[in-house]
């Protein structure tokens, strides 16, 4: 027989025999005292166990809390940030938009203004044509008047020359 039929032997008959016999029930109790600690060694063991998983409980609890805590009050710090990130933020923008205002007025003024120098330039414009107008009108006069003297005067001085001319012929 092999020793895992031996032990599949024991197993089934161990049991009947153990309660049959009462000799054989308190030899195997003595070996196995033997080869166990005793039950106050036992039970002290699991009074030092639970209380060792009580500490730890304690603790992590406690360690837990700890964290809560500091969870919460790193929470407010982080929401007292925020409120003044976002105070900056609104002012920024405050900023911004005023800047845009006065770019706006600005820009409007610098077009009122360039406008202005429009019209003024326009009506420079149209008085430099004018003034033009006039200056050739009266260039063109001028030419005429000059030319009607120049021909009189060439026909003042042509008379001139020929009564002088025939003054000298005369005399000679």
């Amino acid at each position: 027989m092999t020793n895992e039929q031996l032990i599949g032997v024991i197993k089934h008959e161990l049991p009947a025999l153990l309660r049959s016999d009462p000799s054989l029930r308190q030899y195997i109790i003595e070996l196995a005292r033997e080869e166990s600690a005793p039950r106050q060694q036992t039970e002290d063991r699991f009074d030092r166990m639970f209380a060792e998983l009580a500490r730890n409980r304690e603790e992590w609890q406690e360690y837990v809390r700890t964290q809560h805590a500091k969870s919460q009050e790193q929470e407010s710090k982080w929401e007292e940030y925020t409120k003044k990130q976002d105070a900056k933020w609104e002012a920024q923008e405050r900023k911004w938009e005023e800047n845009r205002k006065e770019w706006r007025e600005y820009l409007e003024a610098q077009d009122a203004k360039w406008e202005a120098q429009e019209r003024k330039w326009e009506e420079n414009q149209k008085a430099l044509t004018r003034s033009q107008d006039e200056n050739r009108a009266m260039n063109s006069r001028v030419e005429r008047h000059l030319g009607a003297m120049g021909a009189r005067w060439g026909l003042q001085s042509e008379a001139a020359f020929r009564n002088a001319l025939a003054a000298i012929l005369e005399e000679t």
